[in-house]
């Protein structure tokens, strides 16, 4: 991959191993923007929010997203994937658990900016390992699935509990 640091040199974007990191993480990264009617929903009824704070909270959570997004060319190639990628993962993982526990509209909305950061990290990863495979369309296609794939299992999923 051109430029980016770690193993990656060794590894092409195109082996069985590398497609399923960027299918994982691209999935995990849009988890919450393809789950949202449940969180969405789930916030309305547990918090009592209006329709305005939920909007709000949508909008923040992908202020975070699109600003990762926006200035991943002046980082991307400088930085490792994995570490990038832990870090991302972790924080996000945290971000998303602190969520819960707030029931006021602005520490839930900065822990929500913070996931969306982090979402946004491991999507930008995701995508710069399928674009630079030399299979972009097929990896694409497998991205894009585990997305939706990772995101309907929830959808389907949580409300059962």
């Amino acid at each position: 991959m051109q430029g980016m640091s770690d193993d990656t040199q060794l590894l092409s974007a195109d082996s069985p191993r590398m497609v399923a990191i960027a299918a994982l993480l691209s999935g995990i990264a849009v988890i919450l923007f393809n789950t949202l009617p449940v969180f969405v929903g789930a916030v309305a009824e547990g918090l009592g929010f209006n329709h305005q704070q939920l909007g709000n909270l949508v909008a923040i959570y992908f202020a975070g997203h699109t600003l990762i997004t926006i200035t991943a060319p002046a980082w991307i190639r400088r930085l490792s994937w994995k570490r990038v990628t832990f870090f991302a993962a972790l924080a996000g993982a945290v971000a998303f658990l602190i969520s819960a526990q707030f029931e006021a509209f602005l520490p839930l909305s900065v822990t929500l900016f913070c996931v969306g950061l982090c979402g946004g990290t491991l999507f930008v990863v995701a995508m710069t390992f399928a674009a630079d495979s030399n299979k972009p369309a097929r990896n694409f296609g497998v991205v894009f699935f585990a997305q939706v794939a990772m995101g309907m299992a929830v959808v389907f999923v949580v409300p059962q509990w």
